[in-house]
């Protein structure tokens, strides 16, 4: 975002057959010292993650940091793409990709 303090992300996805669309705005929290984001979208979801990334190896927690719902990710060579799965503490979670476009 213009001012360089935000990163937002726009979603656009399928899953179990519904299309969703979404935005996310990251940022630095310095309440909590770390990267946290608000996601919201078309099926009236309002979340919140704590972001970290250790190299090329994404790590996003939902909620805090200490949440046992998170993400895990790596990026390929030119960052353009991260692939990884989220983990539920059910033992649930999906594989994901996500591309960066334009």
């Amino acid at each position: 975002m213009e001012g360089g303090f935000f990163l937002i992300q726009h979603i656009d996805f399928v899953q179990g057959g519904t299309k969703i669309k979404g935005i996310e705005y990251i940022a630095y929290d310095q309440d909590t010292d770390t990267l946290r984001s608000h996601y919201m979208d078309t099926m009236g979801s309002n979340f919140t993650y704590t972001w970290a990334l250790d190299g090329k190896t994404l790590h996003i927690n939902f909620g805090n940091k200490d949440s046992d719902m998170y993400f895990e990710g790596t990026f390929n060579d030119d960052n353009s793409e991260y692939s990884g799965a989220w983990h539920y503490p059910d033992g649930g979670g999906y594989d994901a990709t996500l591309t960066r476009l334009g």
